[in-house]
């Protein structure tokens, strides 16, 4: 009977760490608290709530914001991205192009093949036809070591019968 195994799913989706939130979202809003509370401490009152109403924000969007179902931190970089990349393609045509050489010094002169004679190449034909025939394990005629039982029990070291040493059968 077929064992059943279960798929994952959801896999793309990032693992709840803290209570609902995920790592990253809670990085985000440790981040914000943590300079809010810095504003909050260390500057006046009147000059504290707008950065922490605007770092707040910030971080919250960060966390939170999702635009045309991405995460707000790859739409920011998207953005900068954008901004700082140039919007014109500048196409400058070379004039006339500089003709490459290539010289491999290791090519050589190959050597034309001799030519067969008709009886060589039946030959040929012959011994391809046997190895087709017998499926590779035809024996081999000659001193090559080919398909056939000889390269076989060449390939092979244990083709030899084993046999027991004892008899479970007799008493």
């Amino acid at each position: 009977m077929p064992q059943r195994y279960l798929v994952p799913q959801y896999i793309e989706m990032a693992d709840k760490i803290v209570g609902p939130l995920t790592l990253a979202q809670f990085l985000y809003v440790l981040a914000g608290g943590i300079l809010s509370y810095f504003f909050w401490t260390f500057f006046d009152k009147i000059l504290a709530w707008p950065l922490m109403i605007i770092v707040g924000s910030f971080f919250l969007a960060m966390a939170f914001l999702r635009i045309n179902d991405q995460p707000f931190p790859k739409m920011l970089a998207a953005g900068i991205f954008y901004l700082l990349k140039p919007k014109e393609r500048v196409w400058k045509k070379i004039k006339e192009m500089p003709e490459i050489k290539v010289e491999d010094k290791h090519l050589k002169e190959k050597p034309e093949p001799k030519e067969k004679t008709k009886e060589e190449v039946k030959s040929q034909l012959a011994q391809l036809a046997s190895l087709i025939d017998s499926r590779g394990w035809g024996k081999t005629t000659g001193a090559e070591i080919g398909p056939g039982e000889e390269a076989f029990k060449m390939r092979v070291k244990s083709h030899e019968e084993v046999k027991p040493e004892y008899n479970l059968g007799a008493k």
